[in-house]
């Protein structure tokens, strides 16, 4: 079976928390973020796994398909991808703190 855009980006959203980038309770805050790059309106759960990557390529050629990303613009394809992960990693705020708690700690 072949996600649906919608599809891959709850299976994005749980390949970010299975790689801890994002945590289990900020995964709706994720598929949040990541609709709304999409321009969709919302998420359809998924059943499985699936690599970041691949999820990324499916919602690269589904936007391409609306028209979100320029055709054949390989920049334009690394903003975009480049703005899906980054909707799945925490704030630099966040990176700090945690860098900082574990620092502190070792």
């Amino acid at each position: 079976m072949h996600p649906t855009a919608s599809q891959a980006v709850c299976l994005m959203a749980d390949a970010a928390v299975r790689a801890g980038w994002v945590e289990q309770e900020d995964r709706d805050y994720c598929v949040n973020q990541l609709l709304a790059l999409m321009a969709l309106d919302a998420p359809e759960q998924a059943v499985g796994t699936l690599p970041m990557l691949d999820a990324a390529d499916i919602l690269y050629q589904d936007a391409l398909s609306r028209g979100l990303v320029q055709p054949g613009n390989d920049d334009a394809r690394g903003r975009f991808v480049a703005s899906l992960f980054g909707a799945t990693t925490p704030p630099p705020q966040v990176v700090r703190d945690t860098f900082a708690r574990l620092y502190k700690g070792s």
